[in-house]
């Protein structure tokens, strides 16, 4: 999964050498969208379960080559724990580096932080972690774009008792749609 994400990276920045022709205006400024897709364990198709959510971003050119960004997301993770299907929120803030490689499409990774609040009967526990994820970005017209991404969370599951829970890994397929101001 990791593996994954560093060859994305890898991908990513052989395309830097690659001219740009300052396509980077094309997916320069303010962003807000809607991501769906599946949450597994192991993969996101593992025990896979349906998220969906929200993004809000800003991108800015840092050359003709390359923007960096941030963005924030809210998104509902179904997870089956047992036998119950419990909706978990997730919030996430993250950096975003993006390789435009034509005037119409670019290519993402992006990663920070994370927290998912896992709530059953009236017990409600938060997680916090980190995301790590990369995609690529297709322009529809001048303003509206679909996307692609994969992402993985980690979570700290913290002590109860004196006893290390260790930590649990989420993997995510996503595909959203968004406007560009």
């Amino acid at each position: 999964m990791i593996k994954n994400i560093f060859a994305l990276a890898a991908v990513a920045l052989a395309m830097v050498a690659t001219p740009a022709m300052a396509q980077t205006a094309a997916f320069d400024g303010a962003r807000v969208g809607v991501l769906a897709g599946t949450t597994g364990d192991d993969h996101p198709f593992d025990d896979a379960e349906f998220t969906y959510g929200g993004v809000i971003g800003y991108d800015f050119a840092v050359s003709d080559a390359f923007l960096l960004g941030v963005e924030a997301d809210i998104a509902s993770v179904s997870i089956d724990t047992g036998g119950y299907d419990v909706d978990n929120r997730q919030l996430s803030a993250a950096v975003r580096g993006t390789f435009p490689v034509s005037p119409a499409a670019a290519v993402f990774v992006s990663g920070g932080y994370t927290n998912l609040d896992f709530s059953e009967d009236n017990v409600s526990v938060d997680f916090d972690g980190f995301r790590l994820g990369g995609g690529a970005e297709f322009n529809i017209s001048s303003r509206a774009y679909a996307s692609v991404e994969y992402r993985y969370s980690q979570y700290d599951l913290g002590n109860v008792g004196g006893f290390d829970l260790g930590s649990e890994g989420v993997n995510s397929a996503l595909v959203g749609l968004g406007l560009r101001f």
